[in-house]
């Protein structure tokens, strides 16, 4: 028997059973017949617990944390946007975790007008090495930020939303800055975390697309390789489609994380973006 150690063995998209035969790896327990990540979730969910107030970001906070089954709600206050998106993010990343609903409330300690929170974000912006060299317009109402003006790249646009999220009293930040140079996201798996790129909500794909250099059916076969031999995704779960490039992802799997490990695969495989439409259901 031939043991691996050290970087993941990869095969040719089309080798995969061939590798696997050669490798003797054994056969893949079927879906039905594997645990699934969560299959624990009295466990899972008291770590959750205990682990949001020590987490980066939120340690400082008094958050209380419900759980309904696989459905996670979060209440209490912070005083800043960002220990809330970071509340949130924890909860994701916790194994069984379906869906999580963010009641926490932004209240700074001392109460603070729209005028002192927008003054605040602006030395904020001017203070940060990259972002403070681009002409960003400020305005704040009601605590929610607005942002207008023109950065060089994405990684600006989301850092400076990033920088204004960390102002104690904002609640909420509307980024309408104006990217100048949207060139092809080049994703590069053993560099890039997929998470940090900046991605808006209403407008998923900020950067052009690059020209796929595979055929589309190249594309899916290596895709599907790379989730067959991923130890984090259950591939019999997910089924890929590939459209000029574009891989889309749908099925269901059992966590944030394992749905986050399926898109580092697709790019792993070549896609030139990818829609992830994977539904995270705890069984």
């Amino acid at each position: 028997m031939l043991t691996l150690y050290g970087p993941r063995w990869r095969c040719p998209a089309s080798g995969a059973g061939r590798c696997q035969r050669q490798l003797r790896v054994p056969r893949r327990v079927p879906a039905s017949g594997r645990p699934r990540l969560g299959a624990w979730p009295r466990q899972n969910f008291s770590a959750l617990a205990d682990k949001q107030p020590v987490a980066p970001g939120v340690f400082s906070f008094d958050v209380d944390v419900d759980v309904l089954g696989t459905i996670v709600t979060l209440r209490g206050t912070v005083d800043n946007l960002k220990a809330r998106r970071a509340a949130e993010q924890n909860a994701k990343n916790t194994a069984g975790v379906s869906l999580v609903k963010n009641r926490l409330k932004v209240r700074p300690a001392t109460p603070l007008s729209d005028s002192e929170i927008e003054k605040d974000i602006r030395d904020a912006l001017l203070r940060d090495p990259y972002v403070e060299r681009f002409d960003v317009t400020v305005s704040v109402y009601n605590g929610t930020a607005h942002l207008y003006g023109t950065v060089d790249s994405y990684f600006e646009k989301g850092r400076a939303d990033d920088v204004t999220a960390r102002v104690p009293g904002v609640i909420d930040v509307e980024n309408h800055l104006t990217v100048l140079y949207d060139n092809a996201y080049i994703f590069d798996p053993y560099v890039d975390d997929a998470e940090d790129a900046y991605f808006d909500e209403d407008e998923p794909i900020g950067y052009k697309r690059r020209i796929p250099y595979r055929t589309d059916k190249e594309i899916k076969d290596a895709v599907e390789s790379q989730l067959w031999w991923s130890p984090f995704v259950d591939s019999d779960s997910v089924t890929v489609s590939v459209d000029n490039g574009v891989v889309t992802l749908t099925g269901t799997v059992g966590s944030w994380n394992e749905s986050r490990a399926a898109t580092e695969n697709a790019y792993e495989g070549g896609a030139t973006l990818v829609d992830n439409d994977l539904m995270v259901q705890f069984n």
